[in-house]
């Protein structure tokens, strides 16, 4: 039972895995040029909050990995990469005037600093609806934390995340 079980789990890993592509060249040349604007408008930053930084790091971060690894699961993870890099383009303006990101009713992708290796790890947090116009009052946290599944990327993480 145990190597049947074994077995199954390798051949679906394995069936997973063979389904990530490359994005088309087309889409991996504009996705990297946007990546590079991205990273130059992170490195142009002045003074700001290193958590806030950090989440706008996030997105050049998650773009950068699924175009190093070629997870492209389906057609539309080139979308999903567009919208991080706007994303990320978003945070970015926001930053260089003075704003936070701001933290409203629904769900939003943010990133912590791991201290085991130094690297960007999303979480999504999520506030109920209400929650901006109520002061005072006691509020539930939903807090999701990235994990990887078969075609669970940081771009799909944070795309599905974000305003929901």
């Amino acid at each position: 039972m145990r190597m049947q079980l074994l077995g199954m789990t390798c051949c679906l890993l394995w069936t997973a895995s063979a389904m990530a592509q490359p994005a088309p060249e087309p889409d991996r040349i504009r996705l990297e040029q946007g990546l590079e604007e991205l990273s130059t408008q992170l490195k142009s930053l002045g003074e700001v909050s290193a958590v806030q930084r950090d989440d706008a790091e996030l997105c050049a971060r998650a773009v950068r990995m699924i175009l190093k690894h070629e997870e492209f699961f389906k057609p539309s993870y080139v979308k999903l990469a567009d919208q991080v890099l706007d994303l990320g383009r978003q945070r970015v303006a926001a930053l260089q005037s003075g704003q936070a990101v701001e933290h409203t009713q629904g769900r939003k992708a943010l990133a912590y600093r791991s201290r085991i290796d130094d690297s960007l790890q999303p979480y999504s947090v999520g506030l109920p609806p209400g929650y901006a116009d109520a002061q005072g009052k006691r509020w539930p946290l939903h807090l999701v934390l990235h994990g990887r599944n078969g075609s669970l990327t940081e771009v799909s993480f944070i795309a599905g995340a974000e305003g929901k």
